[in-house]
């Protein structure tokens, strides 16, 4: 199960600039093996973080200090 969700997530990635991969729990790495066997996608990794759960809004700003993105 985890490996398809894995397979699904990567397929939305596609177009992205720069992957960052967090949360709490081990999922993160599934998600990196997977993203691995991904030349082009693994290139794109710029940070991997274990971090605690958040709420909307501060994943929100975590996001947006993380890829140095304009703040509210």
């Amino acid at each position: 199960e985890m490996h398809s969700f894995t397979k699904e997530v990567l397929t939305k990635l596609t177009d992205a600039d720069e992957i960052v991969i967090f949360g709490p729990s081990t999922a993160k790495f599934d998600l990196k093996h997977e993203l691995e066997h991904n030349k082009v996608l693994a290139s794109k990794l710029t940070k991997m973080e274990t971090c605690d759960k958040m709420t909307e809004a501060e994943l929100k700003e975590y996001v947006k200090k993380t890829l140095n993105l304009p703040r509210d």
